[in-house]
């Protein structure tokens, strides 16, 4: 315990607040554009243009009037997070496919309406009946054209999945339950439409039930800021039952109809670019993440950048599963062959070569490393614990912290607490990269600012707040996203502080066993697969395991913890109440005094701890029993209904009409079962 507290609060100096995002403004890139011209566009300096124009071409006797290419331009516009554009005239472009963004409250029918678009039955498929991702998904409407369906979580845990839907969304279609009316997550979800500035289209849905009220329901919406078609306003609303496919064609004609008005348009010839939906690790087929694109054909074998992660692409597949060679605007694919897992939401370009996109993917990954180290205090230093062998380590956490103290005064310092190895490879080869990354991913304790030994050693002798401790595993990023937020929120509404280990994309590994076992963590995972060979080392180490299929039950479990932690480790049970009807004063002074009591209440005993109560009011408490007797015979136990003789030790003040109460102290039942176990869908009952 004591190596975990002097980790956790050594954690704590690490933590700093996020720099508010700046919000891009937009760029147009014409062929003939020089340097100096695209600096005064980006509103950048013209010598940080050149440098890094000059990086990015490796071609130091370029000069402030050489032409910028427009694949450098785009490259230079994301370094200086700007929107680049492309001039061309619009109405020259080739139509495409709107995106629409399926968006509503849990259990209000938005998988059950994209099944009856594409007759599938994904609903069946998804545990417990909600969305736990965010998919993109193609279909045919009847007169041909093409529409992108994007389909969000509705679950208050996923609220940034829903934000990044309508960051990508050209439409969104608003599911509305017809007996429920407006819920949470639809006053969220049309929060976040009219922030992205997209129209909405309201779908009424399951009007075929009993308790259907479709003018209950408009007035509610008009209450929540909706300007109806039906009262004069811009927006649609179309009473369906998706489960009846009742009006779906009413319903399709509407987007159709919005999609015409807005006459989407892209250039399908150019470099793509688009957003990452979606990304997780797949055993067999690596790196896989969904990409959306925007504009431009991302075809097979282009070299892919999104933030630091980048790649050729492998192979893409669309949401049939079918391999495709190209794809164009308003496509959803899964595409393969990226060497780390991007950011669900990362915006993703095409670069020609691999080593622009290696500068590229450094310098915006050096951008989100500057922005988690915002604070001018943190940024240019750190300091790492020394490494501790077993038996350093083990009298370590029994409190001998001296032992660290002493190493980090000698300087000590190469490798870290926790490492098993040392942490100095000079150049490691390109195939390790990624696992000693994964390796050191967490391990190593940074602190802003320079910090003595001696304040190390009050930081980490500190005998601070107790919390719940977990390793997190999920199946994709934006999953893991959803856990992480949720977990401190669920964790903070109980009182209690948790302190997540480590969180990963992936299958539950001996690391994470090895992990959860020093840190004395918990272990939940997240639509992850948990081997045999690791449940069955969970359970000979007794490192509670377990894998869920549905969020809300994973929250549970942190509830659960979180109530544990901040319940006391035992409380009193009342176990009998009498009432004193005679005091029997000391026959000499040095004998007691007694009190004649009946029992009113349940039963009294000599092993139990005794409060008096006088007129409501407690005048003594935690008094234990010296003699317990009834007709001048020690008992252990006297019941309801019978009269008996109390002597309490320490206390002498009794008082005829006094309550004496018994207490037995009894352990509090921890809500949390130990236990590693996989949770299958089939055990789901409650949807």
């Amino acid at each position: 315990m004591y190596l975990w507290r002097g980790v956790r609060l050594l954690r704590a100096f690490t933590r700093v607040t996020p720099s508010l995002a700046v919000k891009k403004q937009t760029v147009t890139i014409h062929p003939s554009t020089t340097i100096s011209q695209l600096a005064e566009r980006m509103g950048v300096s013209p010598l940080s243009a050149l440098k890094s124009f000059k990086d990015i071409e490796e071609d130091s006797s370029l000069h402030f009037e050489s032409p910028v290419s427009v694949e450098t331009a785009q490259l230079l516009a994301f370094e200086f997070n700007c929107i680049p554009v492309v001039a061309v005239e619009k109405s020259q472009l080739p139509l495409r496919p709107p995106v629409v963004t399926i968006m509503g409250h849990v259990d209000h029918g938005k998988t059950t309406l994209l099944d009856a678009f594409r007759k599938s039955n994904i609903c069946s498929g998804e545990y417990g009946g909600i969305t736990q991702g965010i998919g993109a998904f193609s279909m045919v409407a009847s007169n041909g054209q093409h529409i992108t369906f994007i389909d969000t979580p509705g679950h208050q845990a996923f609220s940034k999945m829903r934000a990044r839907g309508t960051q990508v969304t050209d439409m969104v279609i608003l599911v509305v339950c017809a007996v429920e009316g407006v819920q949470p997550q639809t006053r969220e979800a049309l929060g976040l439409a009219k922030e992205a500035g997209v129209p909405i289209i309201v779908a009424l849905n399951k009007i075929d039930l009993p308790g259907a009220n479709i003018g209950k329901i408009e007035l509610q919406l008009l209450d929540a800021g909706l300007d109806l078609d039906k009262f004069g306003g811009e927006t649609l609303l179309i009473p369906i039952s998706a489960k009846k496919k009742t009006n779906l064609d009413r319903l399709e004609e509407a987007l159709l109809f919005k999609a015409e008005l807005m006459d989407l348009r892209d250039d399908p010839d150019c470099m793509a670019q688009g957003s990452i939906i979606e990304s997780r690790a797949t055993g067999n087929r690596g790196n896989t993440c969904s990409a959306l694109i925007r504009r431009g054909t991302l075809k097979s074998g282009d070299i892919l950048v999104a933030g630091k992660a980048f790649g050729r692409i492998k192979k893409m597949t669309n949401d049939a599963g079918q391999t495709v060679t190209a794809a164009g605007p308003s496509t959803a694919v899964e595409v393969t062959g990226l060497e780390e897992l991007p950011e669900a939401g990362e915006s993703f370009f095409v670069v020609s070569l691999l080593r622009k996109a290696r500068f590229m993917s450094s310098r915006l990954g050096e951008e989100k490393e500057a922005l988690k180290t915002s604070d001018p205090n943190i940024a240019n230093t750190q300091i790492s614990l020394p490494r501790l062998d077993r038996i350093q380590r083990s009298r370590f956490r029994a409190g001998h912290t001296d032992i660290m103290v002493e190493k980090m005064k000698e300087g000590d310092t190469e490798d870290t607490l926790f490492s098993r190895k040392a942490v100095t490879p000079k150049k490691p080869k390109k195939n390790e990269q990624a696992r000693q990354k994964k390796n050191l991913e967490g391990r190593t304790v940074q602190r802003a600012n320079s910090m003595t030994a001696d304040q190390t050693h009050s930081i980490v002798t500190n005998t601070a707040k107790s919390q719940v401790s977990l390793v997190l595993k999920a199946c994709n990023k934006g999953m893991l996203e959803a856990l992480i937020s949720s977990v401190y929120q669920v964790a903070g509404q109980a009182g209690a502080t948790v302190e997540i280990v480590k969180s990963d994309v992936g299958a539950v590994t001996v690391e994470d066993l090895r992990d959860a076992e020093e840190f004395e963590a918990v272990i939940l995972g997240m639509d992850v697969p948990v081997p045999n060979s690791i449940l069955n080392q969970a359970k000979a180490k007794q490192i509670p395991l377990k894998a869920h299929k549905i969020i809300y039950h994973l929250l549970d479990d942190v509830a659960a913890l979180a109530k544990d932690l901040v319940a006391p480790s035992s409380y009193m049970h009342l176990m009998g109440s009498a009432q004193i009807k005679q005091v029997f004063p000391p026959s000499k002074a040095s004998a007691p005094t007694v009190a004649g009591l009946e029992v009113r209440v349940g039963a009294i005993s000599q092993s139990l701890r005794y409060k008096i109560i006088r007129e409501g009011t407690v005048v003594a408490e935690n008094l234990t029993a010296s003699s317990l007797r009834r007709h001048k015979q020690d008992v252990r136990e006297v019941s309801k209904g019978m009269e008996c003789g109390l002597i309490l030790d320490n206390f002498s003040d009794y008082k005829e009409g006094d309550i004496v109460e018994g207490y037995e102290e009894k352990r509090t039942e921890k809500q949390f079962k130990v236990e590693q176990v996989v949770v299958e869908a089939a055990d789901v009952k409650d949807k």
